[in-house]
């Protein structure tokens, strides 16, 4: 991430243009760049598409960086998002912005795993519910021509690895068979730790083997740790130990 998901201060575009070509010369080649489902972020993602089509004209490192992308899993705003991404590739890279698009775009989307968070809403729903709801947003991106996705159940790991599996199988058995060139599995420790204590080396593996069973060419694993106890660096380990990609 560019650290912009907060905006606590005033940053430009031209720093944030700055902080994003220090990270691609570190060789980090996919950077999450913002949620667009705000105009700020929306005008970003148009910005650093026109950037990276004229970096790499002479610099080889841009020719290959993959752009992640942020949504809920509100479609009004994928479609809305989706379309600056369509319309920025259109115009940096008029002759074959499809493909540009498809090879370096990924968009992330989200809802939510854990109860508390699904009950708090306007309308409680249930975790199918909100794997459905994953399942259809990605899908408007993928009707404007996005193959590659990265997924997320927010608080993950507050359910058992049993009923997360369950949940993102659903959403990525779906997105391989209508056409995703790759899908990434995020496991979110949005907490920073496990309340039902049964996460750890032994379930993470577990976990890992079972989300990419049969689809192994296709699907990545990758965690998300908050330290809200001191807990990300270790809880990342373990699952880097587990098989997780990144």
């Amino acid at each position: 991430r560019d650290g912009q998901q907060q905006q606590i201060d005033k940053v430009t575009q031209e720093q944030r243009v700055e902080v994003f070509d220090a990270i691609v010369r570190t060789g980090v080649d996919r950077v999450e760049i913002g949620h667009l489902g705000n105009p700020v972020d929306q005008d970003f993602a148009h910005r650093l598409v026109g950037h990276i089509a004229e970096q790499e004209k002479t610099d080889e490192l841009y020719k290959n960086v993959q752009l992640q992308v942020l949504f809920g899993s509100q479609p009004e705003l994928i479609e809305a998002g989706s379309q600056v991404l369509v319309g920025a590739f259109q115009e940096f890279y008029p002759d074959n912005w499809q493909e540009e698009m498809q090879k370096r775009v990924v968009v992330h989307v989200y809802d939510r795993i854990d109860g508390s968070l699904r009950q708090a809403s306007s309308e409680a729903y249930t975790m199918e519910q909100s794997a459905a709801r994953v399942v259809e947003a990605a899908m408007l991106a993928r009707d404007k021509g996005i193959v590659n996705f990265s997924i997320s159940g927010e608080a993950a790991t507050t359910a058992s690895p049993e009923e997360a599996i369950q949940f993102y199988r659903y959403i990525t058995a779906w997105l391989v068979n209508t056409g995703a060139d790759s899908v990434n599995v995020n496991l979110a420790n949005t907490y920073g730790f496990s309340p039902n204590e049964v996460w750890n080396a032994g379930t993470l593996t577990i976990f890992n083997e079972a989300i990419k069973h049969g689809l192994d060419d296709k699907v990545t694993t990758s965690i998300h740790a908050h330290n809200d106890v001191n807990s990300a660096n270790d809880f990342t380990w373990s699952a880097i130990v587990a098989g997780f990609d990144r």
